[in-house]
């Protein structure tokens, strides 16, 4: 892979034995060997010719070739470090921004410590950690995509197993001067200065039991980080 990519960039022979620190004729045999493993003919060169161009099928395999050497190297790096364990884990956006964040930095931390006793605690986790739709969830799990995932919402996937984890109350936050008293009825609250976040199908049936008949649009975001930074902003 190596000699026919250097002979791609190249276009000599001559320049790419050069470059490879080896012989002519052994550039020419690598290219060889690699036409008849494949069957086809990669270049079209004279006889005696050092200058090549690329046939229809090699530039179809140059792709191929890189994505062979980079997988090449990618081995070799891994051959050589310390075995571990490679954790995925999918969540929605609040979950990861303001749940699991400490545990997150826990992991990385007992991970990327010199403490070998630290370390071994945390069995060289390589953690991978993505934020994804409920729904988007289920798909990388039912197709082995990550190992874990925590949502709002439980579906029914064929292989997919789920189970309830936690379950908070919903409060109504406010400033220390705001017109609210400390218990407030949905009956005070205005849909005109709300900010919907939510993608759980039971607050929607409570939200529209008392506001279904408020005629008031409402702010909407999709993410907490975003209702922070929005909230921020007044």
């Amino acid at each position: 892979m190596e000699t026919f990519l250097m002979i791609t960039e190249t276009k000599n022979l001559s320049l790419a034995s050069k470059n490879l620190f080896i012989s002519q004729s052994a550039v020419s045999h690598r290219l060889r060997a690699l036409e008849e493993h494949l069957d086809c003919e990669l270049f079209i060169r004279g006889r005696g010719e050092k200058l090549v161009t690329l046939t229809q099928k090699g530039e179809e395999f140059v792709e191929i070739a890189m994505r062979w050497k980079a997988l090449w190297r990618e081995t070799k790096i891994w051959a050589l470090q310390e075995s571990k364990m490679n954790l995925s884990v999918a969540s929605i956006d609040s979950l990861n921004t303001c749940v699991f964040s400490n545990l997150y930095k826990e992991l990385i931390n007992n991970n990327n410590t010199d403490d070998k006793k630290a370390s071994e605690s945390s069995n060289g986790i390589t953690l991978n950690v993505s934020s994804h739709w409920s729904k988007t969830i289920y798909d990388l799990i039912e197709n082995n995509d990550i190992d874990i995932g925590f949502t709002l919402n439980s579906l029914k996937y064929p292989n997919a197993i789920s189970k309830p984890l936690f379950k908070s109350r919903g409060v109504i936050i406010s400033s220390i001067s705001s017109k609210y008293a400390r218990l407030v009825h949905p009956h005070d609250l205005d849909t005109a200065d709300e900010i919907l976040f939510s993608s759980v199908s039971e607050y929607h049936i409570w939200h529209n039991f008392w506001w279904e008949k408020n005629q008031n649009e409402y702010s909407s975001v999709d993410t907490v980080s975003l209702l922070f930074t929005i909230i921020h902003c007044f």
